[in-house]
């Protein structure tokens, strides 16, 4: 059953990461995306492992979004938040354990070069 707030990880631009509670409706999860935009923004789903994602700003690199963190060779921009899923793939908490491996990942704010984040292409085509 889908809980209605979930506890997951937020992880803000030069600032540690941290256990919140957001609204696991379309608009809390879009607000909650949206905290350094202009407008309402979209949401993006990154999967990281089984069951975990990390719930971004799908605009965020294209309205200038401030960098966060390195994850492999993208850097992600705006706030983003680490969260779980359940059996029906529904969003749901982080349990313990998953809790301790992210606020450990995430638990010291990156410096990212302006530079470097104009290097990282916004967009990658492939070829079918």
């Amino acid at each position: 059953m889908k809980e209605k707030f979930i506890e997951v990880i937020k992880v803000s631009p030069q600032k540690p990461a941290e256990i919140v509670k957001i609204e696991n409706t379309l608009e809390g999860l879009q607000k909650a995306v949206s905290v350094e935009a202009p407008y309402v923004g979209l949401i993006e789903i990154i999967y990281l492992e089984n069951k975990v994602c990390l719930l971004g700003n799908e605009e965020a690199k294209l309205i200038c979004l401030p960098p966060n963190r390195r994850l492999g060779k993208d850097i992600i921009c705006g706030t983003f938040y680490i969260t779980s899923e359940d059996k029906e793939g529904n969003l749901a908490s982080l349990n313990e354990k998953q809790k301790e491996k992210y606020l450990k990942r995430f638990a010291e704010p990156e410096f990212i070069d302006p530079e470097e984040l104009d290097k990282i292409p916004l967009f990658e085509f492939f070829g079918f």
